[in-house]
């Protein structure tokens, strides 16, 4: 699958309200992969837990995700 679907994938499922817990590690997401997700998490209000471990993430993409927490009252794992 082309890194654009795999992101768009994992976007929409952060979108959606149905998961309070998804695991993504090991997806070599990486810092432009963490602020489509960041972008998602601001708006997500169900999910609980979050798994990135292992994709290469970097400064910038912790800085994006670090800023869509100040808009999700709902994650409390990441």
């Amino acid at each position: 699958m082309r890194r654009d679907a795999t992101l768009g994938a994992i976007s929409f499922i952060l979108a959606s309200r149905i998961y309070d817990e998804r695991s993504l590690e090991y997806n070599g997401i990486g810092h432009k992969g963490a602020t489509a997700l960041a972008n998602a998490l601001a708006n997500n209000e169900s999910l609980h837990t979050l798994n990135l471990e292992y994709n290469g993430i970097g400064h910038k993409g912790v800085t994006a995700l670090a800023n869509a927490l100040a808009y999700n009252e709902s994650l409390q794992t990441l």
